[in-house]
């Protein structure tokens, strides 16, 4: 039988894994930007904002980050100038590339470009002869605001293009990309003459190369993702100021921040989706429901925090498994929340400072599990009184200030 467990209840046996000792919550700030330094997009001028007055960034210049880190909440970690997380550190050539001069590094059989020299006009990144490395990479910002430069082909070898890499070219018209691409980072064409031209080609003004949605940022209204899209780029909606719901149906991955900043967006539709990336919603104040999430198996890290105004997600009883660090944190209009009977853990203040939550329900499993809740995970929710939950089939592995200073005073 289920019980409700309220500010009165005492619940030893459930909860005897818990300290009484208080320690520091994990907080992630989601103002924090984790490439290139602290840069962020204006929505009105769609520039590059470097927030950090401690690094410059000149146009053949890149930063490299841990991206991993970054989507697992951590820190930025600088990894160095002039090269890419995408490659191991090493020694940055000069070479001429069909009459651009261009900055690489070698690793192994990969070569990844990481910067350029002079006024080119034209970049052909070609295939090597068999037996040599090829090119695979444009790493992060590797042509951020080169202004001469009016044509690229990205050629057979090449299979990424990273966040920023052709940022600020704005002459760049012509644009051949191979179909062996197949990844795209954020913001990587905008300010082009290319992306404003590949915007108009559609109503809903959605851009995409190789079934990779690249670019929604001046998306309006009801936006429905075409089914030939398999995938998004980091940042490929960020800061929309004019969309009010979006719809997809074979997207698998939310990556990082494709849906963050986004002004207005009030409703989303993620049927299909299995994993929600680091921070991938922040910011987006008047989102109030995540609909059709039927598929979804893992929210990362401040997937949702600061939608102020979300009141509705379902998470499927099926395959449904983690929630991470600050994943929900200032949700303050949730009320209540069902955990499906597979969910095994719940990170450090996934609900942090959730004001409105009052309820939350764990469902009865087949057979006896352990949900582990994190430092802080509740801390903060001022309204939080009912806990629900099977004590024979559901134990809680419960943290230091899991529910510290909540209505749930028995906890």
């Amino acid at each position: 039988m289920k019980k409700v467990l309220g500010v009165c209840i005492t619940v030893v046996a459930v909860f005897a894994l818990l300290s009484v000792s208080i320690a520091a919550i994990p907080v992630y700030e989601s103002e924090t930007n984790f490439s290139l330094g602290l840069l962020e997009l204006d929505p009105v001028t769609e520039q590059l904002i470097d927030n950090d007055v401690t690094s410059t960034l000149e146009s053949n210049e890149t930063l490299a980050v841990d991206n991993q880190a970054a989507q697992e909440g951590s820190a930025p970690i600088i990894v160095s100038a002039s090269s890419n997380n995408a490659v191991a550190l090493g020694e940055v050539e000069t070479k001429s590339l069909n009459g651009a001069t261009i900055k690489q590094i070698t690793t192994g059989d990969e070569i990844a470009i990481v910067g350029y020299e002079g006024s080119p006009t034209e970049l052909i990144v070609p295939s090597m002869p068999s037996g040599q490395p090829q090119y695979t990479t444009i790493a992060e910002g590797a042509f951020r605001n080169c202004t001469s430069l009016t044509s690229i082909t990205i050629g057979e070898t090449v299979t990424k293009i990273e966040y920023a890499a052709f940022y600020g070219c704005t002459n760049l018209e012509n644009v051949t990309i191979n179909a062996s691409v197949n990844y795209i980072g954020g913001y990587a064409f905008i300010g082009t003459k290319w992306l404003s031209a590949e915007r108009g080609k559609n109503i809903q003004k959605l851009v995409s190369v190789n079934n990779i949605l690249i670019d929604g940022i001046a998306a309006k209204d009801e936006v429905v993702i075409p089914d030939t899209i398999t995938a998004l780029s980091p940042y490929a909606f960020s800061y929309n100021a004019a969309m009010t719901s979006l719809t997809m149906t074979s997207i698998t991955t939310i990556p990082f921040r494709a849906v963050a900043n986004c002004k207005l967006l009030e409703t989303v539709s993620i049927a299909g989706v299995k994993d929600i990336e680091f921070a991938a919603f922040t910011n987006s104040k008047k989102l109030t429901t995540v609909a059709d999430a039927t598929s979804l198996e893992h929210i990362k890290a401040m997937a949702f925090d600061k939608c102020y105004a979300l009141t509705t997600i379902t998470l499927p009883e099926t395959n449904f498994k983690t929630i991470g660090k600050n994943a929900f944190m200032d949700c303050t209009s949730l009320v209540e929340i069902t955990f499906p009977s597979s969910m095994t853990d719940i990170d450090d203040a996934a609900f942090l400072q959730c004001s409105s939550l009052k309820t939350i329900i764990f469902n009865e499993p087949a057979s006896q599990k352990t949900v582990n809740i994190g430092q802080g995970a509740f801390m903060d929710c001022v309204k939080l009184e009912f806990v629900t939950l099977e004590p024979t089939k559901t134990a809680l592995n419960i943290k230091t200030g899991a529910f510290t200073n909540t209505k749930y005073a028995s906890i």
